[in-house]
């Protein structure tokens, strides 16, 4: 049975098979659940207090299932299965406060070594991966078959390594997250379709618009561009190439904002050479982009340095990969064009704290919409 928590959402637990009898006493204290391209698997912390003595009785265990269910104006948005994976207890009164760490409900790819080789596209391999694991799989086509060995990684260390070398054009920069509704992501952030979701600062201009309580966008591009964001070259050593040392030095970039994170004249005066990189010897079992896929996604990736975290106070349509617009505004309540614009969601955290409920999203952008200023 489903407890009302907060502006019309609702929760149930579920441990194994036993639902935690939810009331004004037993309660939760606060969930955060978490899905990121920067996370092997989506997390989940709990904070539960059990005054009834329900945990104790059913006594936990080291991967016990762990169901959640979350309803809005009663429909069901949610519904997740997790893995207990640590907990701890504290007494306070007579209750006592259970805190549990768990992961999304798919230990096979967390966990297991990888077993075998995949012929293919990286879209294929992952694809592969994701149907062994028990994952659905949303990816685009890439260009770049070869052989992919395992290498008794495990496989969530295989699926990176592989998302690591995938190519698909000239301009794509390819990543690879899992959903919370264990769907592996597999996409071309240089290329994702016009956003379909809008969120707004303060006041909305329509029922389809999702209003930002708070947000805040910062902009770190010291650090990636001094380790190579104005210039990187990745050295090729091949065996079976006519030349045998080659380079891979440019990159093209499609930009959708104003003011990219590089400076002009700073570029200009380090010259062409920043930071050089030596790939292994390629005795071809490798795609031909192979060096091209490393030197471009990690290129690109530096270059997402503008970063925005969007509090909503209700559920959000939005999970990783999936680009949106955001319409800020200036102190005095005006647009503010710089911070507005097309972000890319990097993360999505659920936040519910003593029957308050948000979301938070984490998304990033290659630069911001100012007026460009190259000295």
């Amino acid at each position: 049975m489903s407890y009302s928590i907060d502006k019309g959402v609702s929760i149930s637990l579920v441990f194994g098979k036993a639902e935690f009898p939810l009331d004004a006493n037993n309660r939760v204290k606060s969930l955060h659940i978490v899905e990121s391209v920067q996370l092997q698997v989506p997390q989940m912390t709990l904070e539960l207090i059990d005054t009834t003595g329900f945990l104790e009785k059913l006594g936990l265990q080291d991967g016990l299932p762990i169901s959640i269910s979350l309803s809005y104006s009663n429909q069901v948005f949610q519904n997740l299965s997790f893995r207990l994976y640590s907990f701890k207890t504290n007494r306070e009164n007579y209750a006592m406060l259970y805190t549990i760490s768990a992961y999304l409900d798919i230990p096979k790819y967390w966990l297991s070594l990888s077993q075998g080789v995949i012929r293919g596209t990286s879209a294929e391999a992952l694809a592969k991966i994701a149907s062994t694991c028990e994952l659905s799989f949303a990816g685009v086509p890439t260009s770049d078959s070869q052989l992919w060995t395992s290498g008794c990684m495990k496989y969530y260390e295989w699926a990176k390594y592989i998302a690591e070398r995938g190519f698909a054009t000239n301009t794509s920069c390819m990543v690879m997250g899992i959903t919370l509704l264990k769907c592996m992501i597999y996409t071309d952030i240089m290329d994702l379709p016009s956003p379909k979701i809008v969120l707004r600062a303060l006041n909305t201009t329509s029922d389809d618009e999702l209003p930002v309580s708070s947000y805040k966008v910062t902009a770190s591009p010291g650090l990636a561009t001094t380790n190579g964001g104005y210039y990187t070259t990745r050295i090729t050593q091949s065996v079976i190439k006519d030349t045998y040392i080659d380079k891979i030095d440019k990159l093209e970039v499609k930009s959708n904002v104003n003011a990219p994170a590089i400076n002009a004249t700073v570029r200009a005066l380090i010259g062409p050479k920043q930071l050089v990189t030596f790939g292994p010897i390629d005795c071809g079992n490798a795609s031909e982009m192979h060096e091209h896929a490393l030197y471009q996604n990690a290129r690109l990736k530096s270059l997402f340095t503008v970063n925005g975290e969007f509090v909503v106070a209700q559920p959000c349509p939005l999970s990783i990969c999936v680009p949106f617009n955001f319409y800020a505004v200036n102190p005095d309540g005006t647009n503010s064009e710089k911070d507005s614009g097309t972000y890319v969601t990097c993360t999505r955290v659920i936040y519910i704290n003593e029957g308050n409920y948000f979301e938070k999203i984490v998304a990033s952008r290659i630069g911001t919409n100012a007026v460009y200023y190259a000295n």
